[in-house]
């Protein structure tokens, strides 16, 4: 998202404090046919496909680098959000 470019990532409760499907990514069900199909709508939308990276971008834009470190830590070490 930093990057400017669209997230696509798994529909996952681990990744639900930071991901919105279609304000800030788009959310698949972790499938072949799900990643595909989310990725062909990126390609075929390009209003969705702009409004998702401003999207993004706002996100990262907000966060505290120290704070997501600390909590992406935490989750790995102790399995808590």
């Amino acid at each position: 998202m930093a990057s400017g470019c669209v997230t696509v990532t798994n529909v996952n409760e681990a990744n639900s404090w930071l991901f919105r499907d279609g304000r800030n990514c788009i959310l698949a069900p972790p499938t072949v046919s799900g990643c595909v199909d989310a990725m062909r709508r990126l390609i075929d939308d390009n209003q969705l496909r702009q409004r998702i990276v401003r999207g993004g971008l706002s996100t990262v834009a907000r966060l505290n680098w120290r704070n997501v470190e600390q909590k992406v830590c935490r989750f790995i070490m102790e399995g808590k959000k």
